[in-house]
């Protein structure tokens, strides 16, 4: 589930989360990131975006990590290690299903076979494309992923875009206040085909 909400919002949106590093190896006696920390991160992305700068991964890889959140910490099960007479533990599962966790998504609108296409799947890592936002992710349809998606529809709307004259309502969640940064955004702005928000 993509979304483009101000910084504010991200606060109100994750206010019952807990984030944890789910993709990495952490410390044995890591329990949970505070959530000031991808908040932070966020807010510097909203507006670089807003700027109508290009994200670059290189140079922005701080403020594209990934976290998994969870309202229940004490429901994560970790696998424990030793390396270099350093202990570790990593992510294994959840006592309540699968984990959803935040990552950045990409915008691309292009003609193909005389279509308009719209797409939030490219891959910015492999193939730099434009990022727009982050994105809830979760295989399956987890409370907590019920518990995201109800605050977030709480304060967004579904994006509509005219692409050279054809209608396109797209899965992207936004609010009205970042619906009005969307012009600036590098990914809107600097493609090729005439991009208008409505």
């Amino acid at each position: 589930m993509p979304f483009v909400i101000t910084a504010k919002e991200a606060e109100f949106v994750l206010e019952p989360f807990t984030f944890f590093k789910g993709n990495c190896r952490v410390e044995r006696d890591y329990i949970y990131t505070p959530k000031n920390e991808f908040v932070e991160n966020y807010t510097k992305l909203f507006c670089k975006l807003c700027a109508g700068e290009k994200i670059h991964y290189a140079a922005d890889v701080r403020l594209l990590e990934y976290f998994y959140i969870t309202t229940d910490i004490d429901s994560l099960k970790w696998r424990f290690f030793e390396n270099g007479g350093v202990e570790y533990k990593t992510y294994e599962c959840s006592d309540r299903g699968p984990v959803p966790y935040l990552c950045p998504f990409t915008f691309s609108a292009y003609e193909e076979n005389d279509r308009i296409c719209v797409s939030t799947r490219g891959s910015w890592a492999a193939d730099y494309t434009d990022i727009m936002g982050f994105q809830m992710v979760c295989a399956a349809d987890t409370e907590d992923f019920r518990a995201f998606k109800d605050r977030l529809c709480k304060c967004t709307s579904a994006l509509k875009l005219n692409i050279n004259g054809s209608e396109k309502r797209t899965q992207i969640r936004v609010s009205v206040t970042a619906r009005e940064k969307l012009k600036n955004f590098h990914c809107i702005k600097n493609g090729h085909l005439e991009v208008k928000l409505w």
